[in-house]
């Protein structure tokens, strides 16, 4: 076509479509949109206060035949059994026999149907949709309209969007499989946002059990978005909760994901200041909604109360429950949360604005696809239905057991007895659970360089976090903890690199590097870490405790906090708190770390200038043999009674009111015994109240 012709016309883009494929094409709609702006784009959600009227099935077609610049149809299956789509192509056939003809563009899914009746033949070129994205065919479209000489409107070029998804990419797959269907959700989910569609999800989230692959997912499709330049985001921010550990004796918090959010988001006043849980996370919402963001909050459990708690699910944390809530009410953007557990504190917003998806199992197709691709390629196509049942679709355990089929036994299906799933639990994690115990035996019966790799695997069941490079280092340093590090004992950086290495091929653990390649940090899934925390614990109390010891020392010692550290400065102090306790050295960790140098004694400066009670909580949970009531009799008398009263300050400030009588009436009966009449009593005031 030439300029003039075109010139006059109004939308540069129009789409014809079956309805019953809307949600693949609001998809492409949203990148031309991005493109050519939503009132050059023929798509009845943009125009739908112009479209409610009378006789649109006459002005509709109209608005095709001349007022298009390129109209690309859609032609799937049921594409001309649908009333509007005929409608449409109607005034589009006239085009097809005129010169006019280079303004239609053909897409169809597949090749059976003949649209012969409706004036397109064999001969007429089209392009397959199947297996393309929704970015590729907007760059198809794009492209043809170039081609016929359409004037493309320039790219506006701001700065790049802030961006922070380090702590969830390292995560990602290289490959996702049997989540297509999960991953055209959230496509769908965003596209609405980019469409500013009002009847839309705000807060989006995904529960699975542990293993079932949420965080892949979100990772993966992260990795995506970032891969297509963020459309239509104007910020894009993660965080893995994950990294705050799943033991139950550990009270997470959102202190430090807060912190950073509110600082990455504008206002970093709030960030550092001593404002509750709550304000802060009613500020967050804020700031977020308020623009098309992207926030994504991995593993939200650890901030939950256990399906066994009288409040199953809910949000232990105030400033967590104030965002999500704020998020559902107000959001311009989208908010993806995965957890174990349903999210009861979001009830009102299930149907609408907050919808929870069951993130379910992956296919007998996906499973055996899977353990294809990690390499188990001996066996028959019902010994590998077979396995992907047994283990109930479990994507963490087919990724392990293919990968030590692979590894063990040349990836002979017919192997998989020596991993002994009848005898999984059945809670989470169970079938996984074997097949590492199955790993541990035949890493133990190898020769040095799979003894190696055993030795880091059980560091990291030292950890509820990400192990940190200088953690390690003071680890498999000399002198050597007996019973845990003497395979590496004197080693090189090759060869712990090699043994590493050997465990990121088998999906055991994830590194860290930085650009030049040195190891930042060693990770596993946070059952994986169980398992072994829980093996060294029972198996290896001495070298539990040795090296618990050897890392409150190191983090006790390398810690320069300085006179007004902020919340970030205190972190390593707080991992100390947690490893002194488990060292069996809580009277020292409680009186020289948590009381001496986080609160710094009467000052509370942890309470009192940042604010970090949900923090504060968690180190004096690690002193507790049972929360909230009996406290390590390792501690002095007075300072039992003393934990207790600051583990009823902390609930209390936190909204936990039901959990802070439990506490109070244990420091009330200690002061009771001790014969101090005076805290008695003002126990007994608390708990009036």
């Amino acid at each position: 076509m030439t300029q003039d012709s075109s010139g006059s016309r109004r939308f540069a883009i129009a789409l014809s479509f079956p309805g019953e494929q809307r949600d693949t094409v609001q998809q492409v709609v949203g990148h031309l949109a991005s493109i050519f702006g939503k009132e050059r784009v023929l798509y009845d959600k943009f125009h739908e206060a112009e479209f409610a009227r009378v006789g649109l099935d006459v002005e509709l077609p109209n608005l095709y035949r001349t007022q298009s610049e390129l109209i690309a149809l859609f032609l799937y299956p049921d594409y001309k059994d649908k009333r509007w789509c005929r409608l449409e192509l109607r005034a589009i056939r006239q085009l097809i026999e005129t010169v006019e003809a280079e303004r239609i563009m053909l897409f169809r899914h597949g090749y059976d149907v003949d649209f012969s009746d409706l004036g397109i033949y064999g001969g007429d070129g089209s392009i397959n949709l199947e297996g393309r994205h929704a970015n590729e065919i907007a760059e198809l479209i794009v492209q043809r309209y170039h081609i016929n000489h359409g004037t493309i409107p320039p790219k506006p070029s701001p700065g790049p969007i802030p961006v922070d998804i380090s702590r969830i990419i390292k995560y990602a797959p290289a490959q996702l499989i049997g989540r297509e269907a999960d991953t055209l959700l959230l496509d769908n989910a965003w596209a609405k946002v980019q469409n500013n569609e009002t009847k839309r999800p705000r807060v989006l989230t995904l529960v699975a059990l542990g293993g079932e692959g949420k965080t892949s997912l979100v990772a993966k499709w992260a990795a995506d978005l970032a891969h297509q330049n963020w459309p239509g985001c104007d910020a894009v921010f993660a965080w893995s909760f994950y990294s705050q550990g799943t033991r139950e004796q550990v009270a997470a918090s959102s202190d430090l994901f807060l912190k950073e959010a509110l600082t990455f988001f504008g206002d970093a006043a709030m960030a550092g200041s001593a404002q509750g849980a709550f304000d802060k996370g009613r500020r967050l919402a804020q700031l977020i909604g308020e623009q098309r963001a992207l926030l994504i909050l991995d593993g939200l459990e650890p901030l939950q109360y256990a399906p066994t708690s009288p409040t199953p699910g809910e949000l232990k944390d105030s400033g967590l429950a104030a965002l999500l809530k704020g998020l559902a009410a107000n959001n311009k953007g989208l908010c993806v949360v995965t957890t174990r557990y349903s999210i009861p504190d979001l009830r009102a917003y299930w149907q609408t604005t907050a919808p929870e998806v069951n993130l379910l199992r992956l296919s007998k197709v996906a499973g055996v696809a899977l353990l294809r691709a990690l390499g188990v390629t001996t066996g028959s196509q019902k010994e590998f239905e077979t396995l992907v049942e047994d283990v109930k679709g479990h994507a963490l355990t087919l990724n392990l057991l293919g990968t030590y089929l692979r590894d063990a036994y040349a990836g002979d299906i017919r192997q998989r007895d020596q991993v002994k799933l009848e005898d999984a639990d059945e809670e989470q994690g169970g079938r996984a659970f074997r097949v590492v115990d199955a790993y541990v035996r035949w890493f133990e019966s190898g020769g040095k360089h799979e003894k190696r790799a055993l030795a880091l695997l059980r560091l990291l069941g030292l950890f509820d976090r990400p192990a940190d490079a200088g953690c390690l280092k003071v680890l498999w340093k000399a002198p050597l903890i007996p019973d845990l590090t003497e395979p590496l004992a004197g080693i090189s950086e090759v060869h712990r690199n090699l043994a590493i290495s050997r465990l990121e091929s088998a999906k055991l653990v994830t590194a860290s590097r930085n650009g030049s390649g040195a190891l930042l940090a060693l990770d596993a899934h946070p059952l994986l870490r169980e398992y072994f925390a829980k093996a060294l614990r029972e198996q290896r109390p001495e070298a539990w405790r040795a090296a618990h010891r050897r890392l409150y020392e190191h983090l006790c010692t390398t810690t320069k906090e300085g006179l007004q550290p902020t919340l970030e400065d205190l972190q390593p102090l707080y991992q100390a708190v947690g490893h002194g306790c488990q060292a069996g050295m809580q009277q020292k960790a409680c009186e020289e770390v948590y009381h001496g140098r986080i609160l710094r004694g009467q000052e509370f400066y942890s309470s009192k200038k940042l604010g970090a009670l949900g923090s504060n909580l968690g180190a004096v949970a690690c002193f507790f043999e049972q929360p909230w009531s009996r406290v390590s009799p390792t501690v002095t008398e007075p300072y039992q009674s003393w934990l207790l009263g600051e583990a009823a300050f902390c609930l209390g400030a936190l909204g936990r009111l039901n959990e802070a009588v439990e506490p109070m009436r244990a420091s009330q009966e200690t002061c009771i015994k001790r014969e101090n009449r005076i805290n008695a009593a003002i126990s007994g005031s608390n708990l009036a109240q």
